[in-house]
């Protein structure tokens, strides 16, 4: 049986999602499968995808977007009644280009006892550039923050494992065990803050999550959803008070609310009105924040 079950979501974005699957292509196909979920795409794009497809996908359509964590949970539920030992949850606008990835991601997991992990993730083009290099949550205000974000590998010293808080959601590799003691991805977030979530929860049910420098992805960093525009606001303002509202402990509760209403909220209102001139983003905010 093969080790890995490779997730990956297609919304209108056939052209990377292609590339990352020829990504994959040039690894040893008895390492994993393929499960590409297209979330309800255009039915140009769908088009598109379908004709190029390589035979060896696992290809599910949802007749409905379900957001980054359902289109997940209907591969994963899949995936789980196999046998596969891992799930790797992929962007697909990522690109594998290390030859031993799998290797080291396994080794890493058996000798650190990690049961979630994630590697170095790089910018592309700019592939001298971090993305990802450990998240944590400030527990007092409810951020999330990525380590190494837009620092050059050059400045960028760590070559050890780092046990942290979560990984990004663009590569995660989880062991079915935790699926399978704390359940699938949180739904009600539809976008941003569900893998931070799930492992927090992972966390509190004791699993370990780690971080590791000693492989890595590119990632593009594209997405269907723009930054500061409405849909990225309304759930920008809604998201962070869910998470929150799980994971900031009561006793700091009070520092949360003050920044929320006081920074967090404002803040995205005066950039709409003058930054970006986009007015009818305060309609989301405020929608979100009913």
């Amino acid at each position: 049986m093969k080790n890995f079950a490779i997730i990956i979501i297609n919304y209108n974005c056939y052209k990377d999602t292609l590339e990352t699957i020829s990504s994959l292509m040039k690894f040893n196909q008895n390492l994993f499968d393929i499960y590409l979920v297209d979330n309800f795409s255009s039915t140009e794009d769908l088009k598109n995808l379908e004709k190029n497809l390589p035979n060896l996908i696992n290809f599910i359509k949802s007749d409905r977007n379900l957001g980054f964590a359902g289109a997940n949970n209907l591969a994963i539920k899949v995936a789980l009644k196999k046998d596969y030992k891992y799930i790797f949850i992929l962007n697909p606008d990522t690109l594998i280009e290390d030859k031993n990835f799998f290797q080291i991601i396994e080794d890493e997991i058996l000798s650190s006892g990690a049961d979630i992990i994630g590697p170095l993730v790089r910018y592309f083009p700019e592939v001298d550039k971090i993305y990802f290099a450990g998240g944590f949550v400030n527990k007092c205000l409810g951020l999330t923050q990525m380590y190494g974000k837009g620092k050059y590998i050059s400045q960028y010293k760590n070559k050890n494992n780092i046990e942290c808080d979560f990984i990004t959601g663009c590569s995660m590799v989880v062991r079915r065990e935790v699926f399978q003691g704390i359940g699938l991805f949180p739904e009600e977030y539809f976008l941003y803050f569900e893998e931070s979530d799930f492992c927090m929860n992972a966390k509190r049910n004791n699993f370990k999550i780690i971080f590791t420098p000693k492989t890595y992805i590119f990632h593009k960093v594209s997405s269907s959803i723009k930054y500061m525009s409405d849909l990225y606001l309304f759930y920008m303002v809604r998201n962070i008070k869910i998470f929150a509202n799980k994971y900031v402990p009561i006793y700091y509760k009070i520092f949360f609310y003050i920044f929320y209403y006081l920074y967090w909220v404002p803040g995205y209102i005066l950039i709409s009105i003058f930054k970006n001139k986009n007015l009818s983003g305060i309609k989301s905010i405020l929608n979100a924040l009913k």
